[in-house]
């Protein structure tokens, strides 16, 4: 549990916060309608989300590597023609954590959103509470927003993601295909019963999202 769960869910707890932040900061920027702040957080939280989950954990994974490698290169019997050959073997030991993450995000995201646990424990507070009429009507018959601009990149890094690895690890392609398809349920049934259609984007964070996969294409 600590080493395959924990993790993931304390950096998906650390982005999911810096959403929250980012788009504090966009609208402090003056972004001047609901789509373009929508936009903005889109495409920094997808440079973020990346080189948290993809970056930050290759290079950690084969931070003893290159600590060894320094130290011959202070020794003076460092051979730079290694440095491939090192980096092919050690880099994709961090597969496992993907597959982990993938598994992990896609599974746990689809039942939060099915179950609603959170606004399921609002709803009560509010209850107990013993509001007016009005706000005991507004409570239970009020639908949730989505914000698409902190959504998008969930699923735009973990593709990427997936497509690098499909050469590395090629196991991680049926698990992405399994999480995505769970995804696709859990998401189809929430924007049929749970959310509104408050802001509308005019559809340019698909064209944005396709164009941040070609990342994975580069890399």
């Amino acid at each position: 549990v600590i080493q395959g769960i924990l993790p993931i869910a304390l950096v998906g707890l650390f982005v999911f916060l810096f959403g929250l932040v980012l788009r504090i900061l966009v609208k402090q920027q003056g972004a001047p309608t609901h789509m373009q702040v929508e936009l903005t957080v889109q495409k920094y939280y997808f440079v973020y989300s990346f080189l948290q989950y993809f970056v930050v954990v290759s290079v950690a994974n084969a931070a003893s590597v290159i600590y060894t490698q320094l130290k011959t290169v202070w020794e003076g019997s460092f051979n730079p023609l290694v440095v491939p050959q090192l980096l092919a073997q050690n880099i994709p030991k961090a597969s496992t954590y993907f597959l982990s993450n993938i598994t992990v995000q896609s599974f746990s995201q689809s039942a939060g959103g099915l179950l609603q646990i959170f606004p399921l424990i609002l709803l009560v507070i509010s209850l107990l509470r013993n509001p007016t009429a009005r706000k005991r009507f507004g409570n239970r018959t009020s639908l949730q927003n989505i914000t698409w601009g902190s959504q998008y990149p969930q699923y735009t890094t973990l593709a990427c993601i997936a497509i690098i690895y499909s050469i590395l690890s090629p196991l991680i392609l049926p698990l992405t295909v399994v999480g995505f398809g769970v995804w696709w349920i859990s998401t189809r049934y929430q924007m049929l019963y749970i959310y509104p259609y408050t802001y509308d984007t005019g559809g340019l964070l698909f064209p944005t999202a396709v164009k941040q996969l070609f990342t994975a294409v580069y890399v």
